[in-house]
């Protein structure tokens, strides 16, 4: 299978407006915001980042829910989304969405990744695609978890996200796995 742009733009748009359909008081991002500040959705006073399931490898027939890239450097060398203006990042998994503090990711990230550079992606390593600026890491979806404050799943409809960041709480004390 060839990789799509096309494909892969409209698999993101359905992704985001699902997620807006879970909640209530969505405000979308301007083409500005999006690109620029990176952040997808205002809920209440919350920017969120919608993150879709992608392909590992472009080749690939399928996304992949087990594994999600976090972007570094953007394409052009700028700070990538990891350090844009979102407050939350909501990574999309197959059954639900994960929401994570975008400080808490930031740390996680400075904490896990090894700071070495390849060539095609692997888990925790830094990764570049050839002719462009960019710089990413894959990292285990269950990873996103263990850091996660909120996670909802997809079935659900008219949740006020104001009242569940008031009531968040910090996996990590509950839940200690590893899916190696």
């Amino acid at each position: 299978m060839t990789y799509d742009k096309t494909e892969s733009l409209k698999l993101g748009k359905i992704t985001e407006d699902h997620f807006k359909s879970i909640f209530i008081n969505c405000i979308d991002a301007t083409e500005h915001e999006n690109i620029y500040e990176h952040w997808d959705v205002r809920i209440d006073n919350i920017k969120i980042d919608i993150k879709g399931m992608k392909r590992e490898l472009r080749n690939d027939s399928s996304v992949n829910g087990y594994r999600h890239y976090i972007e570094l450097r953007g394409v052009r060398g700028h700070p990538g989304w990891l350090y844009g203006k979102a407050d939350y990042f909501a990574f999309e998994t197959i059954e639900d969405f994960l929401l994570v503090e975008k400080i808490k990711l930031q740390k996680w990230v400075d904490k896990n990744i090894i700071k070495e550079e390849v060539t095609k992606p692997e888990l925790y390593k830094l990764y570049s695609r050839v002719g462009r600026l960019d710089q990413m890491t894959l990292v285990k979806t269950s990873d996103l978890f263990l850091i996660s404050d909120i996670f909802v799943s997809k079935e659900d409809k008219d949740i006020d996200l104001a009242k569940l960041v008031l009531t968040k709480i910090d996996l990590t004390e509950f839940v200690k796995f590893s899916d190696s």
